[in-house]
C-alpha cells in the first residue's frame, strides 16, 4: 500500500509546485449530479471517535488555508470496500433487483472470519484531492474484497467491479479540490508537516451496502443493507 501512497504523494507534490491541480467541476453544481452506484463500504466514525476527531484536527488546519475546498463531514468520511457498480449518470436503483445484491452482500460477509483492523497513518495526496492513508492489518480485508468481487462477478448480475481499477488500499477521502488554490505551496508545506502522522486505528465490525452518490453524502445515500462482522474474533 505505501507504494501506491508513495506514487499519488509524488503526483500531488509536482501538481503543487507546477500548479496544475485538477478541479472537480462537479462540486460547483452537486444539484444537477445524478450519477448513482452500489458501493460496499464501512464508516469511520461508528468505529472509533478518537480517529475522526484526528482526522478532523488536519481538515481543520487545511480549512485555514483553503477555506473554499470541499471537505468530507467527518460523518461521512469512509473506506471503499468494494466498487459494485460505479456511479454512472442516471443509474437508479429500478435498473436493477437490489434484493439479489443485498442476498449476496449478506452472505459473504455473515461468513466472513477474519478480523480486519486498519490503521491511519500519515497523509497522502493526488492532484485533485487529500486523502488519510490506511493500512490494513493481517489478511482479513483483501479477503473479504476477494470474496464478494467473485461472487458478485459469478452472479451475472450487472457490475462494473474493478472497471476503473482494481481497489487494493484503505484510504479515506476527506478534501477534494473544488475552486482555485490560495496558495499551493502553503497547502504542501502544511502536508508535508502531516505526511506521517497517525490519526489513530479502527477495528471494522460493521458493514453497509449502499447506493450513493459520487461524494458518499448522507443525504442522498440509501442504506440496502448492514452487516455486523462477528465481535467474537476479536
Amino acid at each position: 500500500m505505501q507504494t501506491i501512497y508513495d506514487g499519488m504523494w509524488r503526483s500531488f507534490v509536482s501538481a503543487m509546485e507546477e500548479g496544475n491541480y485538477v478541479l472537480d467541476p462537479w462540486l460547483s453544481k452537486l444539484e444537477e449530479d445524478d450519477r448513482r452506484g452500489i458501493t460496499a463500504l464501512a464508516y469511520l466514525a461508528p468505529h472509533s471517535s478518537s480517529l475522526t476527531r484526528n482526522i478532523g484536527e488536519f481538515l481543520r488546519c487545511v480549512r485555514e488555508l483553503e477555506p473554499s475546498q470541499y471537505y468530507h463531514p467527518v460523518s461521512e468520511l469512509h473506506i471503499t470496500l468494494l466498487s459494485i457498480i460505479s456511479c454512472v449518470s442516471g443509474f437508479r436503483l429500478d435498473d436493477i433487483d437490489s434484493q439479489a445484491y443485498i442476498d449476496i452482500f449478506l452472505d459473504v460477509v455473515k461468513q466472513h472470519q477474519q478480523p480486519i483492523e486498519i490503521e491511519f497513518s500519515g497523509i497522502t495526496a493526488s492532484p485533485s484531492c487529500l486523502l488519510i492513508q490506511g493500512f490494513t492489518q493481517g489478511e482479513g480485508l483483501d479477503q473479504l474484497r476477494q470474496t464478494l468481487r467473485e461472487r458478485y462477478q459469478s452472479s451475472g448480475l450487472r457490475s462494473s467491479i474493478d472497471s476503473r481499477y482494481k481497489i487494493a488500499t484503505a484510504h479515506s477521502s476527506c478534501v477534494r479540490f473544488c475552486q482555485p488554490l490560495k496558495n499551493p505551496l502553503a497547502l504542501l508545506s502544511l502536508c508535508k508537516k502531516w505526511r506521517t502522522t497517525y490519526f489513530g486505528s479502527m477495528k471494522l465490525n460493521e458493514i453497509e451496502l449502499v447506493f450513493n452518490n459520487w461524494y458518499q453524502n448522507l443525504s442522498i445515500t440509501q442504506v440496502l443493507a448492514k452487516q455486523s462482522i462477528d465481535k467474537q474474533i476479536y
